[in-house]
């Protein structure tokens, strides 16, 4: 099996060059891979296989047909979105189980790798609301899988100019729910509307499982911070994203038998390791190998008021980014 992980359209960041590292040199009994259109980081973990990715025609295709602003965050949308067709297509050409991590999650020193190894189904992730999966951690199933996933990218781009990575993994849930499975994001959730009742129907029978929880998006978001990019340099910590299922304000965490990450408890008391953690934030002290002192931090903080933080580099980046923007108009 693999772990793969895919960065385009940019030069990578710090940020995965540290990440990616830490997964090499504690997993040794996986091949650990790197998908980009970029020139390779010297930088680079040497045990990392590296494969630069040539843009084909489908590129080409779902660019012109998407209907996102290019110019935010360096076409975000568009490579966001080629780079699930683009894991499929290397799942599909290898035939082999693979667990995609996106760039800015970190893993926990018990991440249950081998119990990917089971799924039967074709592709398995989490849910982030009604409408929405996210890729944080993608499992694609051999060359089936891989199928699947490459040819639902191409045809929802062609069908809807605003789809979004997100939509077309909550797409695929829906229409080809026994090929899916949830990986769970949360516990203990309360609602009326019924397909919300099936959601953690899923997700609370792959609770039991996996034995514990996959960031989606909100733990990370909210315990770390927002991406200061959106908000020009500028972090917000502590607050819960609306759209998503966990409320996570009223979640109760815990540190037990050293683990650097904590364990998240339902409302009977049942404890539930979190295996995984997305760091909107990129803060690079997050990225280090031994991160356990400032995690507990910021868990500590968990009862404090919002806060924001300034990212200078992030700030100063935004304005430039800025001026460019407003030049390249003025003289157009």
């Amino acid at each position: 099996m693999y772990i793969v992980y895919a960065h385009f359209g940019s030069q990578i960041p710090k940020y995965l060059l540290r990440n990616i590292s830490n997964i090499a040199e504690n997993i040794p009994n996986y091949s650990v891979v790197l998908l980009s259109d970029q020139s390779k980081s010297r930088k680079l973990n040497p045990s990392v296989q590296y494969m630069m990715v040539k843009h084909d025609l489908i590129w080409g295709q779902i660019q012109e047909k998407l209907g996102h602003p290019k110019d935010f965050r360096k076409n975000f949308w568009f490579t966001s979105l080629i780079r699930l067709y683009e894991l499929g297509k290397f799942a599909t050409a290898s035939n082999l189980k693979l667990i995609h991590i996106e760039s800015d999650v970190i893993l926990s020193n018990d991440f249950p790798f081998d119990k990917f190894l089971s799924i039967d189904e074709l592709l398995a992730f989490p849910v982030f609301n009604q409408t929405m999966g996210i890729a944080s951690t993608l499992f694609i199933n051999g060359k089936e899988g891989g199928k699947l996933l490459m040819e639902w990218c191409i045809s929802a781009a062609m069908d809807n100019s605003k789809t979004t990575d997100m939509l077309i993994l909550g797409d695929l849930f829906r229409n080809h729910e026994s090929k899916i499975k949830i990986l769970p994001s949360f516990v203990d959730l309360k609602t009326d509307s019924s397909f919300d009742i099936e959601l953690n129907f899923h997700a609370t029978k792959n609770l039991k499982q996996f034995g514990g929880i996959f960031d989606g998006l909100e733990i990370g978001q909210y315990i770390f911070g927002e991406d200061p990019r959106n908000n020009r340099g500028f972090s917000l910590l502590r607050n819960r994203n609306p759209y998503g299922f966990l409320q996570i304000e009223k979640a109760k965490f815990e540190f037990l038998n050293g683990r650097s990450f904590p364990y998240l408890s339902d409302m009977q008391g049942n404890l539930y390791p979190v295996f995984s953690m997305h760091l909107h934030s990129k803060n690079l002290a997050l990225f280090e190998k031994n991160n356990s002192r400032i995690i507990a931090k910021y868990f500590n903080d968990l009862k404090l008021p919002q806060k924001k933080v300034l990212y200078p580099r992030t700030l100063i980046n935004s304005i430039f980014a800025g001026i460019k923007r407003r030049a390249k108009f003025l003289f157009l």
